[in-house]
C-alpha cells in the first residue's frame, strides 16, 4: 500500500565553478516538484470533509552536497491517521461504534469502505509533472537517470 510519494534526484555539476548556480537551480526545482506533487495529490484525493486533502504536504526533505554532486529526497503525503483506511479500504462489520462511551453496540452494520489508492493512481500525472519541470529547468535529458519515483 503506497501512502506517500518519495522522489530522489541525483544531479552532478559539470564544473566546480558552477556549483552555486546548480545548487540554486536544484533548490528551485525541488520546490516546484514538491508543490506540483502536492497539487496533484490534493486534486486526486477523495473529498468527504476535506481533512485528507488539507493534510497532504511535504513530510521530509533530505539534501546532501558532496564532491560536486547534489542529492535530494522529497517525501510528500497525507498526515491524517485515517489515510491507511482510505487507501486500503475497510471491510463491512457488525455493530456500530459509539465514541462517547467507547463501546461497540449490536444492531447495525458498518457498511465498509472501498479502497481508494489515489496516490498510486496519481503516479502517471506525477511523472509527467516532474518530467516537465526538470526539462524546463535543465533542458532535455534522460529523467529516469536522475529521478526515481517510489
Amino acid at each position: 500500500m503506497i501512502t506517500a510519494v518519495k522522489i530522489t534526484s541525483n544531479l552532478k555539476a559539470n564544473k566546480t565553478g558552477y556549483q552555486n548556480d546548480i545548487n540554486l537551480i536544484n533548490g528551485k526545482t525541488e520546490f516546484l516538484i514538491e508543490k506540483g506533487i502536492v497539487s496533484i495529490l490534493r486534486k486526486n484525493a477523495p473529498d468527504y470533509k476535506g481533512h485528507l486533502k488539507r493534510s497532504i504536504r511535504k513530510l521530509s526533505l533530505f539534501t546532501t552536497n558532496s564532491k560536486g554532486e547534489h542529492t535530494a529526497t522529497i517525501v510528500v503525503g497525507p498526515t491524517v491517521e485515517h489515510t491507511k483506511y482510505v487507501i486500503g479500504g475497510v471491510k463491512q462489520t457488525d455493530g456500530h461504534y459509539v465514541p462517547t462511551v467507547e463501546l461497540r453496540f449490536r444492531g447495525g452494520m458498518h457498511p465498509g469502505q472501498a479502497a481508494n489508492p489515489f496516490i498510486a493512481k496519481s503516479r502517471g500525472l506525477i511523472n509527467n509533472k516532474i518530467r516537465m519541470i526538470v526539462e524546463s529547468t535543465y533542458g532535455h535529458l534522460n529523467i529516469e537517470k536522475y529521478m526515481r519515483l517510489r
